[in-house]
Parts: structure tokens; sequence; C-alpha cells
């Protein structure tokens, strides 16, 4: 650490895109402060240049440290996404609530009753088509068939021939 300058933000931060090397550098940084608070409590007074050298910088350079702050900067913002993708999806579904219950609101009476008709009357039609269907497969194709050609027979008219008439 020449000239008192800690290369910890350098060992942190890869450029100035590096978000997650920004927020291990402000973890860094909530420990150091941690750190000398402790110190200051323990021995009741703060501690010295050569103190901080010698415990807090000295453990914060090591590599498994570095990537321990590495690590607690990524569990952060996924837990920040997490939060801001879950606030969001909220108030998506609170908007699509409030949306639907307006739109059924500024319905008109007959535009309501009208979709009334024409959904009863479609389900009406189901409802005859399915019945006709059963009624068929439960009959027999055959039978129906069969049925249908004797009760059109029996009802045509016989057609008497001039030599039945004269008797």
């Amino acid at each position: 650490m020449p000239n008192g300058y800690n290369h910890i933000f350098d060992q942190l931060v890869g450029d100035d895109q590096d978000f997650v090397g920004i927020v291990a550098y402000t973890v860094y940084k909530r420990q150091k402060i941690e750190w000398l608070k402790q110190f200051e409590a323990a021995n009741g007074r703060p501690a010295n240049d050569a103190e901080i050298k010698g415990g807090f910088a000295a453990f914060s350079i090591l590599p498994s440290q570095v990537n321990s702050y590495r690590d607690k900067a990524i569990t952060l913002i996924d837990n920040f996404v997490d939060a801001a993708l879950n606030e969001a999806i909220e108030e998506i579904r609170e908007e699509m609530l409030t949306n639907a219950v307006v739109n059924a609101v500024k319905k008109s009476f007959w535009a309501s009753i009208w979709e009334n008709l024409v959904a009863g009357a479609f389900a009406s039609l189901l409802t005859l088509g399915a019945a006709g269907l059963v009624w068929i497969a439960a009959k027999g194709p055959e039978n129906l068939w069969r049925e249908a050609l004797q009760h059109y027979f029996q009802q045509q008219p016989v057609q008497q021939t001039p030599q039945q008439t004269i008797k």
C-alpha cells in the first residue's frame, strides 16, 4: 500500500461498467466501517493507520475475501432484482384487474343483453346438436333409416286405378 493507497478498489472493480464490482466495493466499505467501530468499542479508541493496515486491510485483500465481496454483491443484486420484478408483476396484475373491472362497467346495458342472448343461443344450439347425436347413436343409424322409409311410404296416398272405382 504505497502512499497509503489500498488497491482493493482495483481488485474489486474491473472497469466503470463492472456493476457487480462497484456493489462489491460498497460491501467492502460497509465491512470496513463495522471493523473500525468494533475495534473502537473493544479498545476504547479508534484504530490508527498501522492497526488498520495490519488488521482489516491485510484481511480484506485476501483472494478468498475479494471473492466473498463479489459473491455478496451478486446476492444483493439478485435480491434487489427479484424484489423489483415482484413489485412490477404485482403492479401489472393490479392494473390488469382494474382494467378488466373498468371495461366490464363501461359496457352498455343493451350490449351486455345482446352478448348474453348470442351466448345463450349458441349454447342452446350446441346442446341441441349434442342431444341429437346422442339420440342417433342410441337408435342406431340403420333403425332410423328403416323407420323413416316406413313412415314415408305409410304417408303416401294410395292412387286408385280407374278399374277400382267402378264396382
